[in-house]
């Protein structure tokens, strides 16, 4: 509506963000979990279209993005550097971040083995469970 050319990136053809009429044009991309196809597709087609700036969307684009940053030289990523985002984004450590801050948060209890979960019976309730990511990329998956 500003005159900004805007082009959406997905897995998926038809998305969400590509139906806006605010979107100017899409193309389809590997999975950010498979960096080398990702990070070539990103590359070539924000090239091949004159693309100055992209904002990755989800937790992973952002993160495969900014783990390769120098490979977008040409390009703006306005993001704050890896190691800010990670510690942003990691629920773990926010908690313990927010623990030493002093700040009110919900008790909170973490479970690195999953076999542990069977004694999620005798927690109190409510409960909610939740990856210290909300996506985690692992063994391509």
């Amino acid at each position: 509506m500003k005159g900004v050319h805007v082009v959406v990136a997905d897995v998926a053809k038809r998305t969400l963000a590509g139906a806006s009429r605010c979107c100017s044009e899409s193309f389809t991309t590997v999975a950010s979990q498979q960096p080398e196809g990702f990070l070539a597709t990103v590359k070539t087609e924000c090239s091949r279209r004159g693309i100055g700036v992209i904002l990755p969307m989800t937790e992973l684009s952002t993160s495969t993005v900014l783990r390769h940053r120098e490979e977008f030289e040409s390009l703006r990523v306005p993001f704050a550097e890896l190691k800010t985002f990670d510690a942003l984004t990691d629920k773990w450590r926010l908690f313990k971040l927010a623990q030493q801050l002093n700040l009110s948060i919900p008790k909170t209890q973490l479970w690195r083995d999953p076999l542990t979960l069977r004694y999620l019976s005798s927690a109190e309730v409510p409960v909610v469970l939740k990856p210290y990511r909300s996506m985690i990329s692992s063994h391509g998956r």
